[in-house]
C-alpha cells in the first residue's frame, strides 16, 4: 500500500498525480497505473493505494527481499 502525506499546510488545491515503477536496481514487476489525488487545507492525506504489483508470487518475492527498490513519479497536474 501506499500513501502520500504532505508535510506542510497549503492554502491551494494542489491536484497530483502518481505513479510507481520498479526502481534503478530493483527485479520487483509492477503494472504501472496513474493515481490521483487533490492535497487542499482540510485533507493532507491520499488514501492508501495498493502497490500494483502483478500477482502474488510478485507478492512473496518482494516482502523475502532484503531491499525495496521502486520509484513515485509525481505530477503537478494543472487545472
Amino acid at each position: 500500500m501506499i500513501r502520500l502525506i504532505l508535510k506542510t499546510k497549503t492554502t491551494a488545491v494542489l491536484p497530483l498525480h502518481f505513479l510507481v515503477l520498479r526502481g534503478p536496481f530493483g527485479d520487483m514487476k509492477v503494472n504501472a497505473g496513474i493515481h490521483k489525488f487533490e492535497f487542499n487545507e482540510q485533507n493532507n492525506e491520499s488514501p492508501y493505494v495498493p502497490l500494483p504489483l502483478p500477482d502474488s508470487a510478485e507478492c512473496n518475492r518482494l516482502l523475502a527481499s532484503k531491499r525495496i527498490n521502486f520509484r513515485i513519479i509525481m505530477f503537478l497536474a494543472p487545472k
